[in-house]
């Protein structure tokens, strides 16, 4: 963080935890730790951490996932992405923003998936992280939602203009 983001941090009041460059954990991860115990966080929002560099986008996911399954709603807002990985239940909103809809297994296997205001629905039927069904769907309605049985499905919105 350069001199002149720090400043423009600290005028709108964040908290600026430091720690060692070396270590074996990622920022991100030490992040969500810190903010997984508040009892304030009803929502862990990451603005940025899957664009730039490949290797830490998908370990953010993979760690964005990890507090997901414990239980905490998790988004990540990037340029024209939002990722989310689900558990249980998402309700999604179809936006200028945000009109395609890709659903990508995170597990193995995710057990159950159905979605609502889709255009391809899904009825109670298996996702394989093997394979690229789910990707790329759009949206029916102006709103959607996706269920999962079990597994952690990450849900990916983008605009098909981009």
């Amino acid at each position: 963080m350069t001199e002149e983001e720090r400043g423009q941090m600290q005028e709108v009041g964040a908290q600026i935890l430091q720690h060692p460059r070396d270590k074996d954990e990622t920022d991100l991860e030490l992040a969500f730790a810190h903010v997984a115990t508040r009892p304030d966080v009803t929502e862990i929002v990451v603005v940025g951490g899957i664009d730039g560099r490949f290797d830490h986008a998908l370990t953010n996911v993979n760690v964005g996932c990890r507090y997901a399954v414990e239980g905490h709603p998790v988004s990540f807002v990037d340029g024209g992405y939002r990722l989310r990985p689900v558990t249980r239940y998402l309700s999604l909103v179809r936006t200028s923003r945000f009109d395609t809809v890709s659903l990508i297994p995170h597990s193995d296997v995710v057990e159950g998936v159905t979605t609502r205001g889709l255009v391809f629905p899904l009825a109670d039927e298996p996702l394989f992280r093997s394979r690229g069904r789910g990707v790329s769907n759009r949206f029916a309605s102006a709103r959607a939602s996706v269920r999962v049985r079990t597994g952690v499905l990450v849900v990916l919105e983008t605009s098909s203009v981009s």
